[in-house]
């Protein structure tokens, strides 16, 4: 042994005579056991499974399904209607009109280029005009009875957001829409093409 190795030696046996006969147990912290755990116990790998493309397909096709599902039971139904025929004129009428909520404020959201507001009565009756061109837009509480003229008129069904609406149109060529979101009555009427009122009335609440 060199002189070296003989002093180390003999300094860490000087060291281990100076600690006290009886040392204070240390508690190690949580983190410290578990980092240790993981080291003595690493846990298996988690195998991923590959989906195939059928699986896949199979749960797109689901979830569209349950949103489709949803949107429809999140949109207001419309409220079945009749319409009453007299000698000269039929009525629209929603047949349950219970729990009918207030009138609030018509929002017109899209109106043909060129068209200008010309008329409003309380923010539920709105005018417009272009030229020789008129467009009137109504919001109606449900128990609202509309009447229009059968003897000059011929009528139609046609789909707004979902449903069932009335199309007429006189012999002047003025064509108007009725319907209800469940909420309110809409009644759209102009002389102008009836691929226009159906836009109108698509994007009026």
């Amino acid at each position: 042994m060199t002189n070296f190795e003989e002093a180390c030696k003999m300094s860490a046996e000087k060291w281990a005579a100076s600690l006290p006969d009886e040392v204070e147990v240390h508690k190690f912290s949580q983190k410290h056991i578990d980092a240790i755990n993981e080291i003595i116990y690493p846990k298996p790998a988690v195998k991923v499974k590959k989906l195939s493309k059928k699986t896949i397909r199979f749960i797109i096709i689901a979830a569209v399904l349950l949103a489709l599902a949803t949107t429809a039971i999140a949109s207001p139904a419309f409220r079945q209607f009749t319409l009453k025929d007299f000698s000269n004129h039929s009525e629209y009428r929603v047949g349950d009109t219970k729990n009918v909520p207030a009138l609030t404020d018509l929002k017109v959201n899209y109106i043909p280029k060129g068209f200008k507001e010309t008329y409003s009565y309380k923010k539920y009756s709105y005018g417009y005009t272009n030229a020789n061109k008129y467009i009137y837009i109504d919001k109606l509480r449900l128990d609202t009875e509309i009447a229009f003229d059968n003897e000059t008129s011929k009528s139609e069904n046609v789909t707004i957001k979902g449903a069932k609406a009335i199309y007429y149109i006189t012999d002047n060529n003025v064509g108007t829409i009725i319907y209800n979101d469940g909420n309110y009555i809409y009644n759209i009427h102009g002389n102008i093409s009836k691929e226009e009122l159906v836009k109108i009335a698509q994007n009026v609440e």
